[in-house]
């Protein structure tokens, strides 16, 4: 089988791609393309479309992906609150579970994140869920 281009100049091709990312983000997948000549196109959004999948491939309903933005939004919110909140004099900040003594505080999101690294748990989210981490604007 032998597959031919026409490389002649000015003329665009439509190509057409079935891509399944398992586990990519749809906010995270661009598409740029360079020709022969070297022109190129960046970012290209305007006829890409993208469907979320359940890990099981099929599609999630308009009404699940309403579901999921209601609770980001109720999380960015809770966020937001967490930061407005004022401290108590008597503060004692969670260690989720990280504390190496009954009753520790970890007042910053240093001290969560250390407390994580002595027990060799993973830290990654940890920015993003801890609220000493939101509180100092690290999410």
């Amino acid at each position: 089988s032998q597959t031919i281009v026409d490389t002649s100049l000015g003329k665009m091709m439509r190509v057409n791609l079935n891509i399944t990312f398992p586990a990519l983000a749809c906010e995270d997948l661009h598409l740029d393309v360079i020709d022969i000549a070297g022109d190129s196109q960046l970012n290209i959004e305007d006829t890409l479309k993208k469907k979320k999948l359940h890990l099981d491939g099929t599609i999630f309903s308009k009404q699940e992906i309403e579901v999921e933005t209601n609770q980001h939004r109720q999380m960015q919110e809770k966020k937001e609150q967490t930061l407005k909140d004022e401290l108590t004099p008597d503060y004692c900040g969670p260690c989720y579970g990280a504390h190496e003594e009954e009753g520790q505080c970890c007042q910053t999101c240093d001290e969560v994140l250390v407390a994580y690294t002595k027990k060799r748990w993973k830290s990654d989210l940890l920015r993003y869920t801890a609220e000493q981490c939101i509180r100092e604007g690290r999410d």
